[in-house]
């Protein structure tokens, strides 16, 4: 494992000046009769949105907040890892990696890893912190696309976890595609998570509808209308992402209409809120650059039955990254 270098990538001014100029030579959409988010994202949002990060965002201040992370990287068998690690101030509880989702990257894990590692510090006990450790998922911002795409990252993170860093026993959690991954690593390694922490829980397909009661039929019916209303993104983006991954590559704005419509349809206020200092901004910017859009949701694809128990809670809202 090495504490450096970190993996935010050097933005020229010349980089970071073409990039303003094709956010400002957006073709724009012939207007819809349909008002507000009814067919998708609110253009007159999406129009000011695309103005402030063209003329106001402050990407090298942006920049210099993610290289001042405390960053680490790891080889495992010739796949590179980026990940941060938030040491406890003080020491004896369980090390937790926290593992995020799509569209999410690391950068929305740092307010809560801060929170966990110096408890102190937001009014909190420090006899409760605990060391974070919060891995860039391969193909995301900060860590690249894996050689060998079946390898399985629940593997990658106990590895990183159990022989990089040398704890036997850690704790786990995981919100949207974190949450499928802290799940298997918790499967597949008992002896070594003491316990896991989600904020979404995969149903399976079938159910023996007999043995359900009253409440978790109404709960599998709101998760079918659910994906039948929300759902259309994750099932392009499953089976065929190479034909969606040019489009978000080649168009910032584009990119940045399909993120913002998850960030306000998964918030708890149904709101889009991008103030210049938000990670998501900083996260968007980073994304807009990259051409690896196609991998984000593909592994995903591929799910086991988790065959251990489990409790659930439900609330009346998800809880999302």
């Amino acid at each position: 494992m090495d504490r450096a270098p970190h993996p935010v990538p050097a933005v020229t001014a010349d980089e970071w000046a073409e990039l303003r100029e094709r956010v400002r030579r957006t073709r724009w959409s012939p207007e819809w009769p349909v008002e507000g988010w009814e067919a998708g994202t609110d253009e007159v949002l999406l129009r000011r949105l695309a103005r402030r990060w063209s003329e106001e965002f402050d990407w090298p201040a942006g920049e210099r907040r993610m290289r001042e992370l405390p960053w680490a990287q790891a080889d495992l068998d010739g796949t590179p890892l980026a990940f941060l690690r938030f040491d406890a101030e003080v020491s004896g509880r369980l090390p937790i990696v926290l593992t995020n989702g799509w569209p999410s990257s690391v950068l929305e894990l740092v307010a809560l890893a801060e929170r966990l590692c110096a408890p102190s510090r937001f009014g909190g006990d420090p006899a409760d912190a605990a060391t974070v450790i919060v891995p860039a998922l391969p193909g995301f911002p900060f860590s690249p696309q894996r050689s060998r795409p079946g390898e399985q990252t629940h593997e990658l993170w106990h590895r990183l976890m159990a022989e990089e860093l040398g704890f036997s026993r850690y704790a786990a959690h995981g919100g949207d595609l974190g949450a499928g991954i802290t799940s298997r690593l918790a499967e597949s390694h008992p002896e070594a998570v003491a316990g896991i922490h989600l904020l979404a829980v995969s149903s399976p397909r079938q159910w023996d509808e007999a043995s359900l009661s009253e409440e978790e039929r109404v709960h599998l019916e709101e998760q079918r209308t659910w994906f039948q209303d929300e759902g259309a993104y994750e099932h392009q983006q499953q089976t065929r992402p190479l034909t969606l991954a040019p489009a978000l590559s080649d168009s910032p704005v584009g990119l940045l209409a399909w993120i913002l419509e998850k960030h306000r349809a998964w918030s708890e206020l149904g709101q889009a809120r991008v103030p210049a200092s938000d990670p998501r901004a900083d996260d968007v910017t980073d994304r807009s650059r990259q051409t690896s859009r196609q991998t984000s949701r593909w592994a995903s694809l591929r799910t086991a039955r988790d065959q251990f128990a489990c409790g659930l809670r439900l609330r009346n809202r998800q809880l999302w990254d």
